[in-house]
């Protein structure tokens, strides 16, 4: 059964909860925010199929893979890329599937505020699932949904982090000639419950209820991205990724990010995707002549099906090497060094509340704002005088 993954292994992708039969499998045992499988013992009948879709008890053997191809790309269309985090790929990925009569699965946020995959082949889903969402994805059913469209031969683009990549292509057991999956280069997913907390403390402190989330604006710039809240009474906040308490200190900060994000075993391209796509960080200074502000994104070609698929679409882009792209995403081989206000946070959580818990932990004092200002003046100075740039 599949208990017998640990809290620490788990992805939450829940591959085991589709592949039962019986519908033995829920999310209801609670961990420091996130709600992981539990098995309904007098349910199951021991057929082991969870285990066999489980892509942490099946990881696949990659001592054949080559290093990838890299490219530096952006889309062609100004307005596709400022709907985008980075350059729009996954946008012109997308529209290619469609227009051959195929189906994207992404991830959407929902009226709740909540992120899940969905398959759709409806043009105004596809834009909802541009843009990243840091928050953990809700994967049941959408396993399903696609291998009844595979075994068709109709075309399917999957987008999502490496677990789920890994875990689509686990529980599916075969390689359809018509699945295309695009991971992306994943730093972790913090717990639902810090995501609702934050969203907690803004509507307390604004007065009004959070009704839409961009977690990349790119108003000031994809140098300059904010986290942009629109709230219910009409007002809008716009607040620096590296200055918001949920991106910057939870995510980033590594404070909330579920277990297993801290020892991913999908990291070093081992999803078995046939491409991976994220931001081409470091560009203001390996492509300058790239670089526009507008967004750029990086992407490595893992297998001759992700290759093709990149080749018949509507993007600019440039051949770079795979440690150019790693220069500025450690995250492809790296996983995040857990926070050591991880565990007060959840002690504090777990006596007086997870407000408590973010207000004493994740919200800047005066102080640290006013240092972490002073810092950020003083480097623009330093650069105004030296003309330097640095990668990081």
């Amino acid at each position: 059964m599949i208990d017998i993954v640990s809290i620490d292994q788990c992805v939450l992708c829940g591959s085991c909860v589709d592949s039962c039969p019986v519908g033995a499998i829920s999310f209801e045992k609670e961990h420091h925010g996130s709600k992981y499988p539990q098995i309904d013992g007098q349910r199951c009948i021991g057929c082991q199929r969870c285990e066999q879709a489980c892509p942490v008890l099946n990881i696949a053997e990659d001592a054949s893979r080559q290093e990838p191809m890299g490219y530096a790309a952006m889309h062609t269309d100004d307005a596709v890329r400022k709907e985008s985090s980075s350059g729009g790929v996954f946008a012109a990925l997308a529209d290619a599937v469609i227009s051959a009569g195929g189906y994207v699965c992404g991830a959407v946020l929902t009226e709740d505020l909540s992120v899940e995959h969905i398959v759709s082949n409806d043009p105004k889903q596809i834009v909802r699932m541009r843009g990243s969402k840091y928050v953990q994805s809700r994967m049941t059913g959408v396993y399903r949904e696609i291998e009844k469209l595979v075994k068709q031969n109709i075309p399917v683009l999957f987008s999502g982090c490496p677990c789920q990549a890994a875990a689509l292509k686990t529980f599916l057991g075969n390689d359809y000639p018509s699945l295309y999956i695009a991971d992306v280069i994943c730093h972790g997913i913090p717990s639902i419950s810090s995501w609702r907390t934050y969203l907690i403390i803004q509507e307390k402190r604004y007065k009004s209820r959070v009704e839409d989330v961009q977690f990349r604006d790119k108003s000031k710039g994809w140098h300059s991205s904010s986290v942009k809240l629109r709230f219910s009474n009409g007002k809008e906040l716009y607040v620096r990724n590296n200055e918001d308490i949920y991106y910057k200190n939870a995510f980033i900060g590594n404070v909330t990010l579920k277990e297993s994000c801290y020892q991913c075993v999908f990291r070093g391209c081992r999803s078995g995707s046939d491409l991976t796509l994220g931001d081409f960080w470091g560009a203001e200074v390996a492509l300058p002549d790239m670089d526009d502000n507008k967004g750029l994104s990086a992407v490595l070609v893992h297998t001759e099906k992700g290759k093709e698929l990149l080749e018949r679409i509507g993007v600019e882009k440039r051949n770079v090497s795979y440690e150019l792209i790693l220069r500025g995403n450690k995250n492809l081989e790296q996983s995040p060094l857990v926070s050591p206000k991880r565990s007060p946070y959840y002690a504090c959580a777990e006596k007086e509340g997870e407000v408590a818990a973010m207000e004493s932990f994740l919200v800047e004092s005066i102080a640290q704002r006013y240092r972490r200002k002073i810092r950020y003046l003083l480097r623009r100075m330093k650069h105004a005088v030296t003309g330097k740039k640095t990668l990081y």
